[in-house]
């Protein structure tokens, strides 16, 4: 949550990228931030598939609204936005 404060304070484009990983067990403080930020949210347990989906949704998220904030070769075939099958769990 610190990291998250900070970034909304001092980068907000990145605090809005931030995904939050949690145990399930909070205090009543972190459950009350929680719920009050729209970035996505992984409960754990979590399996790899869960990762590459919610990383894949994000990209294609700021891709959409900002063109931008796009990483470099993010517009090649490569990319997870532009190759879904990138999201595919290895065989």
């Amino acid at each position: 949550m610190d990291v998250h404060r900070w970034l909304v304070e001092h980068h907000p484009v990145l605090a809005r990228r931030l995904v939050f990983m949690t145990g399930g067990a909070f205090t009543p403080n972190t459950r009350e931030y929680l719920e009050k930020v729209d970035n996505l949210q992984i409960a754990k347990p979590f399996d790899p598939a869960t990762i590459r989906k919610t990383v894949a949704e994000l990209v294609l998220e700021v891709n959409a609204k900002d063109p931008a904030m796009r990483a470099p070769g993010d517009d090649n075939d490569r990319s997870i936005a532009n190759n879904p099958a990138a999201c595919a769990s290895p065989k």
